[in-house]
């Protein structure tokens, strides 16, 4: 069914099939229902909600509030700040530009902030999030997740999982997340933060003069788990090498298989951060 807005500030409900919903213009409330629907908000501020089925939305101009609901969704926020929730399903999201929050929720979800200063959270799922250009933050929640900051300097949070983080352009903070995972986390351009958290993680910092740390220095004890192997790859430039912090050294389990591997240290150049008075033991290949 088609539905159509007016001029004015409408409540349209669709039906439980698929609807092709219109809101014309003013501040409009779009209730969908379910069916596979296709929403198109309007220049003003929307309230939408998909329903259940997959929906392809639309938020047109202005501050829009969308829930995409159950199904796998196509969203895209266009121009204005909007406020984004995938819902259950597989769900594909885009920010557009201006500064935007985006869920996906449950799912595999595809979200792409593009411009302005976005705040994306994947929740749960093996999600694939890109900030693009903009100072973005980033939290990937559980599932192996696939992160990319982009342009700018960008704040990234693997959370829970094997993730794949990359930093891209900018002075990037990457971090792997809180709960064990083996995570490959990549700073790439720009003067880096790089820190692991628990697990076997791999961190390289790419261009820039890099600080990598393997484990999650936020924890209690500093330390990293038993049988805990970490990568660090300084990459070009003079990096920091982090192996512990106040009175803590983080490799320090009692457990010889507990140590972080330093692939191209260079001496003229990089720099290994430990605590005072502290007695390292370490192998030269």
């Amino acid at each position: 069914m088609d539905i159509t807005g007016t001029n004015e500030d409408d409540f349209l409900a669709g039906t439980i099939g698929s609807d092709r919903i219109d809101a014309f213009d003013d501040d409009d409330t779009i209730i969908a229902l379910a069916g596979n629907d296709v929403i198109f908000g309007n220049d003003d501020e929307d309230l939408i909600v998909g329903g259940a089925g997959n929906d392809t939305i639309d938020g047109g101009n202005g501050d829009d509030l969308v829930f995409g609901d159950a199904g796998n969704d196509s969203i895209d926020g266009d121009n204005g700040v909007d406020v984004i929730n995938g819902g259950n399903g597989n769900d594909r999201i885009i920010g557009n530009n201006d500064n935007d929050r985006i869920f996906g929720d449950a799912g595999n979800d595809t979200i792409n902030g593009n411009d302005g200063d976005d705040i994306l959270n994947g929740s749960d799922g093996a999600d694939v999030i890109s900030g693009d250009a903009g100072n973005d933050r980033v939290f990937a929640g559980t599932g192996n997740d696939t992160v990319s900051g982009g342009g700018s300097f960008d704040q990234l949070n693997g959370d829970a999982g094997n993730d794949l983080v990359q930093g891209e352009a900018g002075n990037d903070t990457v971090f792997g997340g809180t709960g064990v995972g083996n995570d490959t986390l990549t700073g790439e351009t720009g003067t880096d933060l790089l820190i692991g958290g628990a697990g076997n993680d791999s961190l390289s910092g790419g261009d820039g003069s890099d600080r990598l740390i393997g484990v999650e220095p936020f924890a209690p004890g500093f330390r990293s788990i038993v049988n805990e192997v970490d990568t660090l790859i300084g990459g070009a430039n003079g990096d920091t090498f982090v192996l512990g912090a106040g009175n803590e050294i983080f490799y320090d389990n009692g457990n010889n298989s507990d140590y972080a591997l330093i692939t191209d240290f260079n001496i003229n150049q990089d720099f290994i951060e430990l605590p005072e008075s502290t007695f390292i033991a370490y192998y030269l290949y």
